[in-house]
């Protein structure tokens, strides 16, 4: 049911579940059968029975000869909400989204929008050019789906004129056949330069094109124009700092938990380290910032993501590649005053079981890599030999001719190859 599904079906049952929609439709595809096979509740099984039961509905020759002959009532429209942008704080709308409508030609087609600017639009405006901050009238657009919340898409061969001006529109296409839809992320379009602030109608000229592209139940496309005012890295750093910081003794609680683990399971974490430098910009954090959804400690520096995002944002985390947006993102309060007690000579740090840590790289954690991993009793036909307080334990009596890794939650995985030791070599845990 799942595979015979379109990319916006695809989306829409994304959407439905909370899960990130954006991408190809082999990636989409191959996100929902991951959540088929990890969660598949009642939930689930009733949004992809729904879109299943519209698609067989759209492929019946009965109900696309009563469409054609006007039998059949359209579908209404749904209200379409867009997602919020971090960067940019909505001030006022000047148009509701509206949809663009859908079209089965393989001619560009044009919608024409006149809104108007308000004195005090017109007024706010003119008073931040002269201040220099950024305050701007943008042009949105998303799918128009069923469910959900949209995130901004423009549509095939996407262009717009504004007050008789052709406004550029930054995009980038994965080919060069016609009727293609620009790749993500694509941000609201900036129209500011070609408003008449002596005037207070505006006009906008929405050029696009689906090339033969099948229509959905729902319109495809919509758009809004709104007035906003664009924030800095900087003012969503404030803002974080303000609203989203992880306590320490909050993040002592879960390393404890994380280093305590399960009694009953066969391994047991029993380092956790962590780098004092950001995997994106490779140099010492400033201030240590994670998603609240993601498992592991690492962090990265908050400035520099938030900055990276302004100009592509993707709102991915650097360390799992799993969504971490905006207001997901927790400053470590823990790993802040760690930063403020060590100088730059301190690259990596180790938690202890008892909420503490230490540097990583001198002689005591020499001493804590020569204890036992694994707290339970050995695998079947290892044999332990205790020696100076180690524990030695034979892997080789029962290892594989294949190449074998050891994969401990919390440690690097040390591939050993069984063609380079020799027959009863003992392997140091």
């Amino acid at each position: 049911m799942v595979e015979s599904l379109r990319v916006t079906e695809l989306r829409a049952l994304l959407s439905a579940m909370g899960q990130v929609k954006t991408g190809p439709k082999r990636e989409l595809l191959q996100r929902v059968l991951r959540l088929v096979g990890a969660a598949c509740g009642p939930e689930l099984l009733g949004h992809i029975q729904q879109q299943y039961s519209s698609r067989q509905a759209a492929k019946t020759p009965g109900r696309t000869r009563g469409r054609r002959s006007g039998a059949a009532h359209p579908e209404p429209v749904p209200a379409v909400k867009m997602i919020d942008l971090p960067f940019y704080q909505a001030l006022d709308t000047l148009v509701q989204p509206t949809a663009l409508g859908t079209t089965n030609s393989h001619t560009l087609h044009r919608r024409m929008v006149w809104f108007v600017l308000n004195e005090t639009h017109r007024e706010q405006i003119k008073l931040c050019r002269s201040r220099g901050s950024d305050v701007q009238v943008v042009i949105r657009t998303c799918y128009t789906e069923c469910v959900g919340i949209e995130e901004d898409q423009y549509p095939p061969n996407f262009s717009l004129v504004v007050n008789e001006e052709v406004q550029p529109v930054t995009c980038r296409y994965p080919s060069n056949k016609p009727g293609v839809e620009p790749c993500r992320p694509c941000i609201p379009v900036d129209v500011t330069s070609s408003l008449n602030l002596c005037d207070a109608q505006q006009s906008v000229s929405i050029f696009w094109g689906d090339f033969g592209k099948s229509s959905s139940p729902c319109q495809r496309y919509s758009f809004a124009v709104l007035l906003v005012r664009v924030l800095s890295a900087e003012e969503l750093l404030t803002e974080l700092r303000k609203s989203a910081v992880e306590r320490a003794d909050q993040r002592r609680s879960r390393i404890c938990k994380e280093l305590h683990g399960d009694p009953e399971s066969e391994i047991t974490t029993t380092r956790l380290c962590v780098a004092l430098t950001c995997p994106l910009a490779k140099m010492r954090l400033s201030v240590p910032c994670s998603a609240a959804s993601c498992a592991h400690l690492q962090c990265f520096d908050a400035l520099f993501y938030l900055q990276m995002n302004k100009r592509k944002p993707t709102w991915t985390c650097p360390v799992c590649d799993k969504p971490a947006p905006f207001s997901h993102l927790v400053i470590d309060g823990l790993l802040s005053e760690i930063l403020d007690s060590t100088d730059g000579s301190v690259e990596e740090i180790e938690y202890l079981a008892d909420g503490s840590w230490r540097p990583v790289g001198g002689q005591e954690d020499q001493e804590l890599s020569r204890r036992p991993l694994c707290h339970n009793a050995p695998a079947a036909g290892a044999s332990v030999t205790a020696t100076g307080g180690a524990v030695i334990v034979d892997l080789t009596q029962y290892s594989s001719d294949e190449d074998a890794s050891f994969n401990i939650k919390g440690q690097k995985c040390i591939p050993v190859k069984r063609s380079r030791r020799k027959l009863g070599q003992s392997i140091e845990l």
